[in-house]
């Protein structure tokens, strides 16, 4: 993700929400960033965070810096059938 309009240090967390069971269901730990200057653009990799989802909903990514959520993101998860037929 790119990161925009900070300055100085944060730190950043990123989570997941089971918006049906209203809670997080994945956390992944903090990590600092740095903005030099107000104008730089940060550029943030993580690896894929692991979620073993309950059920199908609708879920949020939620990123914060230093605790205020600076971007939400919606998905909707559908289970997919894993590859055998049914015999009926």
């Amino acid at each position: 993700m790119q990161l925009v309009d900070g300055i100085g240090r944060y730190s950043l967390v990123i989570e997941v929400h089971d918006l049906r069971e209203d809670k997080v269901i994945a956390r992944m730990p903090p990590v600092p960033i740095e903005f030099p200057q107000r104008t730089n653009r940060v550029n943030f990799f993580t690896p894929p965070m692991s979620i073993g989802l309950a059920h199908e909903g609708t879920y949020d990514l939620v990123v914060l810096a230093d605790g205020e959520v600076i971007d939400r993101q919606r998905f909707d998860a559908k289970l997919v059938p894993t590859g055998g037929q049914s015999s009926e």
